[in-house]
């Protein structure tokens, strides 16, 4: 089976640790509920209460399948920089090389400090990420929720605040 566009959207929405796939709503962003039944119907996610259609759904291990956390995704890496890159490239698919945009706070460039919004201390973070040089400052919490849980289950307890041009890594 090949998966949609929506389908995928909705897959990384039930994968993340907000699991509510709500229905399109004019003010609310959400997931139209006929692709919620044709991920149910083909086995790719399940409701946590089976008799309630707007509640909580999990990935199947078919669902898992199907988004990409098969075994090579889902093998030990060596260090956190590793699972980030592997993370990122999953959700993400990145337009730049990942190793030049994942690094130790103490790496961060001044005038990208500087311009971002939110000049904050980043000094305790893990490791940071340069969203502006990835191209991704349009991915919303959603994408950044995934690539935080695939990372938690490959071994590290973390926690992805991005907001502005860069993206911290915090201790979970």
């Amino acid at each position: 089976m090949k998966i949609n566009f929506n389908q995928r959207e909705a897959l990384i929405t039930a994968y993340t640790d907000c699991t509510y796939l709500i229905p399109a709503d004019p003010d609310e962003e959400g997931v139209e509920p006929k692709t919620i039944r044709s991920l149910v119907k083909n086995g790719l996610i399940e409701a946590d209460d089976k008799g309630d259609f707007w509640g909580s759904y999990s990935l199947t291990k078919y669902g898992r399948d199907m988004l990409g956390l098969n075994q090579s995704v889902m093998r030990k890496p060596k260090g956190l920089k590793t699972a980030l890159k592997r993370a990122i490239t999953l959700f993400m698919e990145p337009h730049a090389q990942l190793g030049n945009a994942i690094f130790p706070p103490a790496k961060i460039n001044s005038t990208k400090w500087a311009d971002d919004e939110w000049e904050a201390d980043y000094s305790d973070a893990l490791m940071v990420i340069d969203i502006d040089l990835l191209g991704m400052t349009d991915f919303d919490e959603k994408y950044w929720g995934a690539v935080a849980r695939l990372v938690r289950e490959l071994g590290f307890d973390i926690d992805i605040d991005c907001d502005g041009l860069i993206g911290a890594v915090w201790e979970g």
